[in-house]
């Protein structure tokens, strides 16, 4: 898992459906590749964030209902187990490493090795039923 790969509000880019996209996928939302990434008012916003990288967590105002409405998006997509506001703050408490060696865990399939996709019950590689640990600071639940 790369650093690069975890988008400003905090989404992991590697379990989602547009970077893992077989034809023309997404290489991530901190690089402009699509036009959604160009048009992204979360990514693109004028406020200073202090953090490196530069990540919401780094705002004065975070969150802000943007995040906080995307958050909500997620957590109703992925049954709870995704939550970019729980990642930035678990980001700030257990620095980025600890994270990227988390989500790499979290997202793997048990059956194939490959990485899962965010809002899907099924492994896109091996098709094997499996549902990522949900994990609040540290503290695995089983789903």
């Amino acid at each position: 898992m790369e650093e690069i790969l975890i988008a400003p509000c905090g989404i992991n880019c590697r379990v989602c459906g547009m970077y893992q996209k077989r034809s023309h996928p997404c290489l991530g939302c901190r690089l402009r590749t699509t036009k959604k990434s160009h048009l992204c008012v979360i990514k693109n916003c004028r406020e200073e964030r202090w953090s490196s990288p530069s990540l919401c967590l780094g705002c004065a105002k975070f969150p802000c209902p943007r995040l906080r409405a995307l958050d909500q998006r997620y957590r109703e997509k992925t049954a709870g187990v995704l939550s970019v506001v729980e990642n930035l703050l678990a980001i700030q408490e257990k620095g980025m490493e600890a994270f990227l060696h988390e989500e790499t865990e979290k997202w793997t399939c048990p059956h194939c090795g490959e990485v899962l996709r965010a809002g899907s019950s099924f492994c896109p590689a091996c098709g094997q039923a499996c549902f990522p640990q949900k994990e609040t600071f540290g503290h695995k639940e089983e789903p």
